[in-house]
């Protein structure tokens, strides 16, 4: 009898559709995951957006020297750009701490000690010894070259990056008043509608309400940061197997709301600031970040879905030596907004994205921002989890009522049309 019931089809179909059923709502689902690979490099491209990488690639590396490189020439790029008028500018290379040079230590000494001697002679000549000493020194400030240029162009936003976790409360690390300045207040982010928790908890399977938790921060260090026109992560969350499908576009560190770097960019673009941040809540509460008319939509984490296209980001990227020794004309770069950083294999950290292989940084950065400004964007709406668990009851209706009443050329016509239409629906919604 217990054998019977064990191998009794509609005992199989049942334990099958319970399966699936779980593993939707844990969202394990591999397969799910690689067809998302597969078709969203396909995916249609974001209509033309003014946005252009500097890439510190690998002919950049063999012309101008091996990295790291100064920071002068990090500032000489800002500069440029900022001459030609671009828009606003990202830098995604983390500057933690003051640029330590033993030349300018030397220079600095070398003036005091001149200074405080009595010299006999010509002043006119000891003068002119510390103008070319002042010179000197200024050409080796590195660090004052770049928050120069930084404060100048007034529009770069420069990076931070979060380790997720939980802050310590014995951490002596306080929020500075420049990270204070660059972020929002976790409870006075605008809400827009009703918040329906328990048809969320019955529909969504994702407990995750709340933005990415971090525990530490490395932010660009103080004389610089303060020059910045804002601050953004370049935090990305890759998914267990590796593979980048989402991004969080905001993070919560000790009660404070960080955007991304190119969250922050498209309110430059917007000529507005995170105090036009708010979010709006669909009638199963997923949420959607809106800025002005710009509408985002993400999970309940706030992640957004990125679609990476290798074709758009390749015509959208100019090699750093390039520009700088002027066979690309600097004036491409009016009135767009530019980010700087690596692309070289050999710099960096590269992720896995999908059917478009690996990518850096900053090109997943301008991608996220141009979907951000786009229409044309990836986004799992909050029916998507309805839709799917019809559709699963709807299938084991088949195989429990109608597969066994029929003949099994006709019980797998039926199956396979079944899978395909379903196969070609999920396709055409995304």
């Amino acid at each position: 009898m217990l054998k019977k019931i064990i191998v009794s089809p509609l005992l199989q179909i049942l334990l099958l559709t319970a399966f699936v059923f779980a593993a939707m709502l844990s969202a394990l689902m591999p397969l799910e995951n690689a067809n998302f690979d597969l078709w969203s490099s396909h995916f249609r491209r974001p209509v033309d957006q003014p946005i252009a990488i500097v890439a510190i690639d690998e002919k950049s590396v063999a012309r101008i020297g091996d990295w790291p490189w100064s920071r002068d020439r990090i500032a000489e790029m800002a500069r440029l750009l900022s001459t030609h008028q671009a828009a606003a500018q990202g830098i995604c290379l983390l500057f933690a701490h003051p640029d330590l040079n033993p030349g300018l230590d030397v220079l600095e000494s070398l003036r005091e000690q001149i200074s405080a001697e009595k010299w006999p002679g010509d002043q006119r000549t000891l003068k002119r010894l510390e103008g070319m000493l002042d010179h000197a020194k200024d050409g080796l400030d590195h660090d004052g070259r770049l928050i120069q240029a930084v404060r100048q162009a007034k529009n770069v936003v420069l990076p931070l990056y979060f380790r997720p976790g939980t802050p310590n409360a014995t951490d002596a690390e306080d929020l500075t008043g420049v990270l204070i300045i660059h972020s929002m207040n976790a409870q006075s982010l605008p809400v827009v509608g009703t918040k329906r928790p328990w048809l969320v908890d019955i529909v969504s399977g994702d407990q995750r309400h709340l933005p990415m938790a971090a525990g530490k921060v490395r932010v660009t260090f103080d004389d610089l940061a303060t020059k910045a026109g804002a601050l953004g992560h370049l935090n990305l969350d890759e998914d267990s197997d590796g593979t980048l499908r989402r991004v969080p576009l905001l993070v919560d560190y000790k009660g404070r709301l960080f955007a991304s770097l190119a969250l922050q960019l498209t309110l430059k673009h917007l000529n507005t600031n995170l105090r036009a941040l708010a979010i709006d809540l669909d009638f199963l509460s997923q949420p959607t970040l809106r800025i002005k008319h710009v509408r985002i939509d993400t999970d309940e984490a706030f992640h957004m879905l990125i679609g990476f296209d290798r074709q758009w980001t390749r015509e959208h990227t100019y090699s750093f030596v390039d520009l700088i020794d002027g066979s690309i004309d600097p004036a491409i770069v009016k009135n767009k907004i530019v980010l700087i950083g690596p692309t070289a294999d050999t710099i960096g950290q590269h992720y896995r994205v999908g059917a478009a292989g690996r990518a850096s940084n900053v090109e997943i950065q301008a991608n996220i921002l141009a979907r951000a400004l786009s229409t044309a964007r990836l986004s799992r709406p909050s029916w998507a989890r309805l839709l799917e668990i019809t559709a699963l009851f709807y299938f084991a209706f088949f195989l429990i009522f109608v597969i066994p009443r029929v003949q099994f050329k006709v019980g797998l016509a039926i199956l396979v049309v079944f899978a395909a239409t379903w196969y070609v629906m999920t396709v055409g919604l995304m």
